[in-house]
């Protein structure tokens, strides 16, 4: 068994201008976007490992990939806004072929919070049985809505060339379901049939 632990350093510069005002459609907020003149930066940690078996065959997974990410603002319409975006930390541990775990969060250095985190799960057996789980929260300062979600999704292929899978997405704020799916497929060879059935 063999590791190699490397680290990517990454540096771009981002600058455009305003649109408000112009002649372009505006359908919602997105349409008009503010000026940005800005440093963004970031390092990419990579921790991979190779095996080699009894019978000699190798295999390499990337076990570990980390990813810290933010930009400063070069120059602030307002004076006493604060040049430092949110920390972004996005972070994949993969602890066999079959199974991972993966966090993406956001730091806010200006008011000592999280306001944005997910957290994602999975495992499997490489023949189409799965059991994957997610998990988001959102608290932001204003504007947008608070999120609170957890989502579920079974697969199985024991009855293959049956498979079968059932999801649920639940908001805990409102302690309510907000959908249910379960869907059936048939698979062969040359022809397939997909049949799903979703309450929300």
């Amino acid at each position: 068994r063999s590791w190699l632990n490397s680290f990517e350093p990454e540096v771009e510069y981002n600058y455009s201008g305003a649109n408000l005002g112009s002649d372009l459609p505006a359908f919602d907020s997105y349409d008009q976007s503010d000026p940005q003149n800005a440093l963004g930066y970031s390092l990419t940690s990579r921790l991979t490992g190779k095996w080699i078996d009894a019978e000699g065959v190798e295999t390499q997974r990337e076990v570990v990939w980390l990813k810290l990410s933010q930009d400063y603002a070069l120059r602030n319409e307002v004076e006493d806004d604060y040049p430092f975006s949110d920390l972004r930390t996005e972070l994949t541990v993969r602890p066999s072929t079959n199974s991972s775990v993966a966090f993406d969060a956001l730091y806010d250095f200006e008011n000592g919070r999280l306001p944005d985190f997910s957290i994602d799960g999975s495992i499997g057996d490489g023949k189409g049985n799965n059991l994957k789980a997610t998990y988001r929260k959102r608290r932001p300062v204003a504007s947008l809505d608070k999120v609170d979600n957890v989502n579920f999704r079974v697969d199985t292929a024991l009855l293959k060339p049956l498979f079968l899978h059932y999801e649920q997405r639940y908001d805990i704020l409102e302690s309510n379901s907000l959908e249910q799916i379960v869907g059936l497929d048939l698979r062969q060879q040359c022809w397939g049939l997909n049949t799903t059935l979703s309450e929300r």
